[in-house]
This record gives structure tokens, C-alpha cells and sequence, in this order.
């Protein structure tokens, strides 16, 4: 028989003693599982902590993809002063896109096909 055999025997024959080691195993027990489930709950903040940052990121990586996608024309814009010549005609047609286009194709004759496909913004 071994030591611990008898110690437990010799407890057994000893009400009390049993009583104050079982609810020893008891407590470390309840105490085992609420460190567990403590444990648990942090690895759940932590989960939810690094969730919340990422879906934050995603946002604020979208924000920015948003500015600047729609921010980078204001960067890309040109200016050229024109000479233009109004026609009686076109003025009293209210047509003055015409008229810009004219004194666009004046002023550069080299790019005839490529003002076809030009879309011109006026403020």
C-alpha cells in the first residue's frame, strides 16, 4: 500500500478531515474553472479588440481611396488663354462650346482628330 492509500484511509476513519479535504478539492475546482472561464473571456476581448481595429482600417482605407480618387483631377487641371473670335451667328445661338472649340482648333491645328473625343467643362 502506498503513502497516499493511507493517508486516505486514515481519513476516511476521520470524518472531519474528509469533509475539510473534499471541500479543499471543491473550491480549487470552482476556482479552476472561473480562472478558465476568465481566461476565455480575455481571449474574446482580444478577439473582438482586433476585429474592431481591422473593420476600422478597412474604413479608413476606403475613406481615403474615396478622397483621393475623386481629389486627383483638382491636381491634373490645365489653363490656356485663348484668342476668340465671336461670330454673330453663334452667339445668337447661345452656342459657346462652338466657339471654344473653334478657337481651340485655330490655335492647335495639329490635333484636329483628337478634339472629336474632347469634353470641355465649362464653370
Amino acid at each position: 500500500m502506498t503513502k497516499v492509500q493511507k493517508f486516505y484511509k486514515s481519513i476516511k476513519r476521520k470524518p472531519r478531515a474528509y469533509k475539510k479535504l473534499m471541500k479543499r478539492k471543491r473550491i480549487n475546482s470552482a476556482v479552476e474553472s472561473s480562472v478558465a472561464k476568465r481566461r476565455a473571456a480575455e481571449k474574446r476581448l482580444k478577439a473582438y479588440g482586433i476585429i474592431a481595429l481591422s473593420i476600422s482600417v478597412m474604413f479608413l482605407v476606403s475613406l481615403l481611396y474615396s478622397i483621393i480618387s475623386k481629389g486627383y483631377s483638382a491636381f491634373v487641371s490645365s489653363e490656356i488663354k485663348l484668342s476668340v473670335n465671336y461670330s454673330k451667328e453663334l452667339v445668337e445661338d447661345d452656342n459657346f462650346l462652338l466657339i471654344i472649340k473653334k478657337a481651340i482648333r485655330s490655335e492647335f491645328p495639329k490635333f484636329q482628330n483628337e478634339m472629336k473625343n474632347v469634353n470641355l467643362k465649362l464653370w
